[in-house]
């Protein structure tokens, strides 16, 4: 039919291999791989002012979700477990700022991370509601970001280029093993045996 199909991956699904191989991450071209997910939204919105109508509201107003299966999709807890728009900034530090696992902990305990990652503080809140949450929260997402998911990135088809920090062919990368410095290590076992205290007490 002289056609293609292209990839609807968006930023945030590649940097945690959430873009399913033979699945959505297949394609001819990944045309919103260097948009971050409420930018997609954005791009929606945009779209909609121009043309009303184009792009049905509803599928701008429901919960993201894998829909892996119907209860996925409508049972309260079972959607997408990527807080937006927390998350994309939380991964936009990693991919586009250079941000590792330690200093996202070390902002958390100076109380300036919302500010130094883009978000507001109701969202960190809500998608990490104490230390603990985000030391684990932080942790899942760096492991994927390092782990699997560059090896579905270094898979994936082109990604149509918007920022210099796109993913490839900008960001080229290799498949190492996952890392986390002494200084994440520290802070960790800190926020810890802190929260222990707290519940002590």
């Amino acid at each position: 039919w002289n056609g293609a199909f292209t990839c609807n991956g968006n930023k945030a699904e590649f940097s945690v291999g959430y873009a399913t191989m033979y699945g959505d991450a297949t394609g001819y071209f990944a045309a919103l791989g260097d948009l971050w997910k409420h930018q997609v939204y954005e791009l929606a919105q945009y779209i909609n002012e121009r043309t009303p109508g184009r792009i049905p509201q509803k599928a701008l107003d429901i919960k993201p979700s894998a829909e892996l299966s119907q209860q996925q999709a409508v049972e309260e807890g079972k959607g997408d477990p990527l807080h937006y728009p927390y998350h994309d900034y939380l991964l936009r530090s990693f991919v586009e700022q250079g941000a590792d696992p330690g200093e996202i902990l070390e902002w958390y305990c100076q109380g300036v991370l919302a500010q130094k990652i883009g978000c507001t503080q109701q969202e960190l809140e809500f998608a990490c509601p104490n230390g603990a949450a985000l030391v684990a929260d932080t942790e899942k997402w760096w492991r994927l970001y390092r782990g699997i998911a560059v090896a579905k990135r270094l898979q994936g088809p082109p990604v149509l280029t918007l920022t210099r920090e796109a993913f490839l062919p900008v960001q080229w990368e290799s498949q190492n093993g996952v890392y986390f410095t002494h200084k994440f290590k520290l802070l960790k076992a800190e926020l810890t045996k802190q929260l222990e205290q707290e519940s002590v007490n």
